[in-house]
Formats: C-alpha cells, sequence, structure tokens
C-alpha cells in the first residue's frame, strides 16, 4: 500500500492518505501533507528536536482530530518553523512533538478545507483532505 498521493482539484490541492492503523495514518497524512510544502518525500529521522516539549489533541469525533492536528502543522511550520511528528495516536488524541525544520517551502498552504473532507475504512484508514493554497 502507498503512503499517500496528491490528487488534482480545481482551485487547490489535495491528498488522499493511507495507513493500516491510526499512528500509520497518522505519519502518511503528514508526509503527504510536508510533500506538497517542501515539494520532497520527507523522512521524520532527519530532523532534530526542536526542544523537550509534547503537544496533546483530543476529540471524541475522529474526522475532527485529523483535521486539528494538520491545522496545528499549519500554525507550527509559519509560527516556529517546525514539524510535527506523532509519537503517540488514540482513537481520540494525539501526541506530538515538534521536530526543527530544514526545508524550504514551496508551496504555501493557507488552511485545510472540509470540503470533500472524508476518512474511512476498509482493511485500512483512508483520508482524503482538500488545502487551500
Amino acid at each position: 500500500m502507498k503512503d499517500f498521493e496528491v490528487i488534482d482539484t480545481t482551485a487547490d490541492i489535495g491528498l488522499k492518505a493511507y495507513g493500516s492503523d491510526l499512528k500509520e495514518i497518522c505519519i502518511n497524512l503528514l508526509k503527504g501533507f510536508y510533500y506538497i510544502m517542501f515539494d520532497k518525500h520527507i523522512q521524520f529521522s532527519s530532523y532534530k528536536n526542536k526542544g523537550n516539549a509534547y503537544y496533546k489533541i483530543s476529540s471524541p469525533i475522529l474526522d475532527e482530530l485529523f483535521i486539528k492536528l494538520l491545522e496545528d502543522a499549519i500554525f507550527y511550520i509559519y509560527t516556529e518553523n517546525a514539524i510535527i511528528y506523532p509519537c503517540k495516536v488514540l482513537e481520540s488524541e494525539i501526541t506530538y512533538k515538534l521536530l526543527q525544520n530544514i526545508d524550504h517551502i514551496e508551496t504555501e498552504i493557507k488552511a485545510v478545507t472540509m470540503h470533500r473532507f472524508n476518512l474511512m475504512y476498509d482493511k485500512g484508514y483512508i483520508i482524503t483532505v482538500i488545502f487551500d493554497i
């Protein structure tokens, strides 16, 4: 199974991510997000920790949890020049740490949208999301 694919949209950019479990879908969603931003595949192991803090987001609704994660990824790349690495992923909570970004932003993502957002499970998770660029 592939990690993610960029999908065509009319004016914005879309992403479809795949994963066998919640942690894998979370990692692949972020890999796809950063692929769009940096125009390259990233390896989280290539980045150094940015501090020792861990951050937690939660939601009883899984869709909202992934939207919050992407909103945080957008926030931290622009305010802290940091990328997010998910450490622990549960049904209603994601714990992540920040890594120091070392890459140049090629495509600015303004926001994650709910337009065409879809999370489904069929022998693995699939998330489809559209970004405003």
